[in-house]
């Protein structure tokens, strides 16, 4: 008989499934991933055995669970699920993102990102297995919440069907708080280009992360640096030298004043 690789699908109390958060648990039943039994785990391991397959996944899989399931369903498991069925789920997900668009078309910017920040805030709620989304800080990061590589992709997936978008794999980590989520979904749905310009929406990112810089010695190195960049971009290069020696050898209250009045930011 070949060799047999068996992979198991198997969580319970007195199995692997021990080992795992109620998260975790939520998380596979969402999935249409069933709990077995010890006896069940090796009722299957001998069946995975003599079925003489070479590769075999032994679990217990909720059918019901799959034609529900918003987002992407598992590449495993897409076989189990009519054709048909998806599409028609994808479809109704579709539908909820186009209610979203218009929803936000009446509102103004803030009251965009409110909105988007209780979606996120209800999509996490539901994940981590919170009653409601009352639970979820708006300015919590998401790891300090409870998440993880896995729960960050789930969220990631659920994002996409609620907005019709296709966000990276990296936004839980990219932008780790449900309002930062929230305000680069923002600028991904609006109609304003320059709202949706990559370049603004960093240096908007850029803007939060220097306010809090407090240090006088690394806002005079942050600064020398913007400087220099800014130079560059408006053309004036070649005075970049001469600008750092005065920068160098002055306070901060100096360069600031030195960016107000000689760049005229006001």
């Amino acid at each position: 008989m070949p060799a047999t690789s068996v992979a198991f699908g198997l969580w319970s109390d007195t199995g692997m499934g021990g080992l795992l958060s109620q998260v975790d648990r939520a998380r596979l039943l969402r999935q249409g991933l069933l709990p077995l039994s010890a006896a069940e785990g090796l009722r299957a391991f001998d069946a995975a055995l003599a079925s003489g397959v070479a590769t075999v996944t032994a679990s217990r899989v909720d059918t019901a669970a799959l034609r529900t399931r918003r987002g992407e369903i598992p590449a495993l498991l897409r076989g189990l699920v009519p054709a048909s069925r998806r599409l028609s789920r994808e479809a109704a997900g579709g539908g909820d993102a186009d209610g979203l668009k218009r929803q936000l078309s009446g509102l103004d910017t803030q009251e965009r990102l409110d909105l988007l920040t209780n979606l996120v805030r209800g999509h996490v709620a539901a994940i981590l297995g919170h009653g409601s989304a009352d639970a979820v800080e708006a300015d919590r990061n998401f790891n300090e919440l409870g998440f993880d590589s896995l729960t960050a992709v789930e969220l990631r997936n659920q994002l996409n069907a609620a907005t019709g978008l296709r966000l990276p794999a990296t936004l839980v980590f990219d932008y780790p708080t449900a309002q930062a989520a929230a305000g680069y979904m923002a600028a991904q749905l609006s109609d304003d280009n320059e709202i949706t310009d990559p370049a603004l929406h960093e240096i908007d990112r850029l803007e939060e992360l220097l306010s809090s810089v407090s240090d006088d010695e690394r806002r005079r190195a942050v600064t020398v640096r913007l400087q220099s960049l800014l130079l560059k971009w408006t053309g004036g290069e070649s005075d970049s030298a001469s600008v750092e020696s005065r920068i160098g050898s002055s306070s901060a209250e100096e360069i600031f004043a030195f960016i107000d009045n000689e760049l005229d930011l006001h």
